[in-house]
């Protein structure tokens, strides 16, 4: 494991040398450059635990259909489109994260959640995004405690409105139950748990 901890350090001084020669030369400004080496202290700051779970190296074999798809999911809900590429630490990330049981719609809530947050999107002291795969699915406890924002955040979303406290209660179960069906690809039920989510909705609106 030392060696892909060393090649990282590596990179972060070849980058550091980089920002610095271009800021001397006046090729970028001194505002990018900072905003650079922010980006790289927050790079060097998740990276070492980012290493340990995944590490740099290509993956054996090409991404899968499900990584591919998630990614494409990402880089859509994100608006960045094609301007980024699924490379191999972003393709291991997912992988990694499917392979200890997260499902492929669990991750797909977490990338709704942190593309509608606004500290994520950039709405922060740092003026810095922390929607990135590298970020989100970072490591499998920050996967599992950004799915409890996410469930905790439709939750909410659902409940908008309610003023019966049994109704609220009721939508509440619901949505966890929709979430455990979801978790165990159980599709007809988690379709029947909808349609009764929004028959207590239009019940609330009239």
């Amino acid at each position: 494991m030392q060696p892909m901890i060393d090649r990282r350090a590596r990179q972060l001084m070849a980058g550091l040398v980089d920002i610095m020669t271009k800021a001397e030369r006046g090729t970028i400004s001194p505002k990018t450059a900072a905003k650079r080496l922010r980006d790289a202290a927050q790079w060097l700051e998740e990276g070492e635990q980012q290493e340990l779970d995944v590490g740099l190296a290509k993956p054996q074999e090409p991404p899968s259909e499900g990584v591919k798809s998630l990614f494409s999911y990402w880089a859509d809900k994100t608006s960045r489109g094609k301007s980024v590429k699924l490379t191999a630490p972003r393709a291991a990330t997912i992988k990694m994260r499917l392979s200890e049981g997260f499902t492929p719609n669990q991750l797909r809530s977490i990338i709704d959640w942190a593309a509608d947050d606004p500290f994520h999107r950039g709405d922060n002291e740092r003026e810095t995004r922390y929607d990135w795969i590298e970020t989100i699915f970072r490591s499998h406890e920050r996967t599992e405690k950004n799915l409890e924002k996410a469930q905790r955040s439709t939750v909410g979303s659902i409940t908008d409105g309610c003023q019966d406290d049994k109704k609220r209660r009721k939508l509440i179960d619901l949505e966890r139950a929709a979430a455990e069906a979801t978790a165990n690809e159980q599709f007809e039920r988690y379709n029947e748990i909808q349609r009764e989510i929004a028959r207590l909705r239009n019940a609330n609106s009239d």
